[in-house]
């Protein structure tokens, strides 16, 4: 009987952040279960406001991890990473690997870039990432522990399609130098699409960006070095027709169906992508509603029921047998 599973979070949570609101999401439908779930923020560091609809986090004694227990740790749990290395008897374990580029890496504030030992069997149970690209990634890595793909959730009750306005959506934070680029060579380029207004994203809540992204026709994506990318599966949710990068992970979904999808960086493409977007919405032509329709299919793919089913699955098979 398994007596707590504990969702570890960052030292660091200044701004929204997909990871934390991911981890947050895992505790609250677990909590619905009816599992003993908390998260676990370091020791002083309370939620972040940004962070809508918190889970329950856990308040009492912190120095006690029993071998009941369940840590689900990133890569930013450096002290509960040496713990599970180090201690024979130690609790079950599952590495959140949200983003495969940071696959055996310790961020800052530890000052180290390396996890030492590195995951295997001897501190971690298994690896549960969230998409199938990261699933390929960390098997190159880490021969001996199990991988799990949960991607995350869509909610389909935030993100809707309303009437759209001339507005193209973007969020600069990843790639804020080619954003601006292809903000000024499109301008310069198409004047004829003067009459949509460029919308930046940026460190707003999720609310705020369901609502920007509900009225917004275009969707202009800066993914990059993504475990998978949610950001272009919520404005197809959204019904915007999406063009640009696709950040590695974003290739668990994006096809020439749902997107006009560019290579990592050309800002060339994007330009040309965001004029072809343009004119198939001013025409409401039919590769316009061929858009749409498969961006919604794709992103029901990601709604709330396949995550939390998936979720369900695998919770109750590793705290049964372990073997995924």
């Amino acid at each position: 009987m398994v007596n707590r599973i504990l969702y570890t979070l960052p030292q660091r949570m200044p701004s929204p952040a997909g990871g934390v609101t991911v981890a947050n999401r895992h505790v609250q439908h677990l909590l619905h279960l009816g599992y003993p779930v908390y998260l676990l923020p370091p020791n002083g560091v309370d939620l972040p406001l940004w962070l809508e609809q918190p889970a329950p986090v856990w308040q009492g004694p912190r120095h006690v991890i029993g071998v009941n227990d369940v840590v689900v740790f990133g890569e930013y749990s450096r002290k509960i990473y040496e713990y599970l290395s180090t201690n024979e008897q130690r609790a079950k374990s599952v590495y959140f690997c949200q983003n495969h580029f940071g696959l055996q890496a310790v961020r800052s504030p530890y000052g180290e870039d390396r996890l030492n030992p590195i995951i295997s069997r001897k501190n971690t149970d298994c690896v549960m990432v969230v998409s199938h690209v990261s699933a390929v990634e960390v098997a190159h890595q880490v021969a001996d522990v199990p991988i799990a793909v949960i991607p995350p959730e869509i909610a389909d009750d935030q993100f809707r399609d309303q009437e759209k306005q001339k507005k193209i959506a973007y969020m600069p934070r990843k790639w804020p130098q080619v954003s601006e680029q292809i903000l000024r060579r499109f301008r310069f380029r198409y004047p004829d699409h003067d009459d949509y207004e460029f919308i930046k994203i940026d460190g707003v809540s999720a609310s705020r960006v369901a609502s920007t992204l509900a009225t917004a026709e275009i969707f202009l994506s800066l993914s990059r070095r993504e475990g998978l990318g949610l950001p272009p599966l919520e404005a197809m949710a959204s019904g915007c027709l999406v063009t640009g990068f696709d950040g590695e992970g974003g290739k668990d979904f994006a096809t020439k169906d749902n997107g006009i999808w560019c290579p990592d960086g050309d800002v060339e493409a994007c330009v040309e992508g965001l004029h072809q977007l343009c004119l198939n919405a001013k025409r409401r032509d039919r590769a316009y509603h061929h858009r749409r329709a498969a961006g919604f299919a794709t992103a029901k793919r990601y709604g709330r029921h396949n995550f939390e089913t998936k979720l369900t699955t695998f919770w109750q098979r590793f705290l049964t047998s372990h073997h995924l």
